[in-house]
């Protein structure tokens, strides 16, 4: 079993890096190079996020259990396409499930998350006090195309090692 302080390690970069760190390192520059470096920022920490995930699947079996039988395909993206990252679940060569993230959206996702910019995404990943894709929706920040309950799966999963590694009780 991997102890909780590996995980919590991991998960205290939104506590270390300011949310508008991309901003912040951008003042002074035009703003197409103050944005270009804040969605490099924020697709930079979404590959971190999606990775650490994929990793706690391959090393908790306790987490590893919720995708057992579980098969499907998401896409995060901006709306203007500059962040653009697939997560897709499945078995690997020797049967183990599995989450593997590529760099690029998914051909037939079955479900597709839009977000309005990289600020939001960024917001929306940073929360770990509120994580309620619903208010999103309601300010027109995100769009979602696709199964309901595939996003419910997801958010169900991540509260579930938020939780093991103590961030949640």
């Amino acid at each position: 079993m991997v102890s909780k302080r590996r995980y919590g390690l991991l998960l205290l970069a939104p506590r270390c890096f300011p949310v508008r760190l991309g901003t912040w390192a951008a003042k002074g520059l035009p703003r197409t190079t103050g944005e270009r470096l804040e969605n490099l920022w924020t697709e930079w920490f979404l590959k971190f996020f999606l990775w650490f995930f994929g990793l706690s699947f391959r090393l908790s079996p306790e987490l590893r259990k919720n995708i057992k039988d579980f098969r499907a395909t998401y896409v995060f993206k901006t709306e203007n396409g500059s962040v653009r990252e697939s997560a897709i679940f499945k078995r690997d060569g020797n049967g183990c499930a599995v989450m593997v993230c590529e760099d690029e959206p998914a051909p037939d996702p079955d479900v597709t998350v839009v977000f309005r910019n990289a600020y939001v995404l960024k917001r929306y990943l940073y929360s770990l006090a509120d994580q309620d894709i619903l208010d999103l929706i309601l300010k027109n920040d995100v769009q979602l195309d696709g199964n309901w309950n595939y996003v419910c799966k997801l958010l169900f999963m991540i509260r579930g090692l938020r939780c093991k590694v103590g961030l949640e009780s």
